[in-house]
């Protein structure tokens, strides 16, 4: 007597089926959550390339003005402004994210928001101070560096602006907090210190 396999009931088709969307929509979703969880930062990040610019821009104002970075301003981010000439230049400013706020405020007001900045700026230097003096810094310690494109440390710190030069360098948080110290404390020697505003 010949033995057959078993047919599959004609329920099991369906179910392997479903089975196969559900695991194909939980995958597009997890994968979905991690491209937000990875580029989510990113964008709330300043940009490396923008950053370049701002360099060139604060060389070519000390150029024009006896050595002098921006100063005069009713606060130091209000100083920073005056590196603006066209509303392209704000998103130099800020994250890809706040970019449109930071330009509306900038073509209202003229000037700077921190809500909407990246950067904190010492008012006071000169291109020719020797020193490793902090002229500007990111608002706050992260983990990104994106002067090397996508590198991830593993101890807090910030991109900082140092002169004379100025070019960009990524301190760890303690590094920075020692720089920054230390440019306090050379600005106010030379009588340059300007009081930040309560909201800097």
């Amino acid at each position: 007597m010949e033995i057959t396999a078993p047919q599959p009931t004609p329920k099991r088709r369906p179910r392997v089926l479903l089975w196969t969307v559900v695991s194909l929509l939980l995958a597009s979703a997890s994968a979905l959550g991690w491209w937000q969880f990875r580029t989510r930062d990113k964008l709330d990040e300043s940009c490396a390339n923008c950053r370049k610019m701002i360099e060139v821009m604060l060389r070519q104002y000390a150029r024009d003005h006896d050595g002098w970075y921006p100063r005069g301003g009713t606060t130091a981010l209000d100083s920073l402004a005056k590196l603006v000439e066209y509303e392209h230049d704000v998103h130099h400013f800020t994250s890809h994210a706040l970019s449109p706020q930071l330009i509306k405020y900038w073509k209202q007001h003229q000037t700077f928001a921190p809500d909407f900045t990246c950067y904190r700026y010492n008012e006071g230097l000169k291109a020719d101070d020797l020193g490793n003096w902090v002229v500007l810094y990111f608002h706050q310690p992260t983990l990104w560096e994106c002067n090397k494109h996508n590198h991830k440390g593993t101890a807090l710190g910030r991109p900082v602006l140092l002169s004379p030069g100025p070019s960009w360098q990524f301190l760890e948080e303690e590094m920075f907090q020692k720089y920054q110290a230390d440019t306090l404390r050379y600005l106010a020697e030379k009588g340059r210190l300007k009081k930040p505003a309560p909201s800097q």
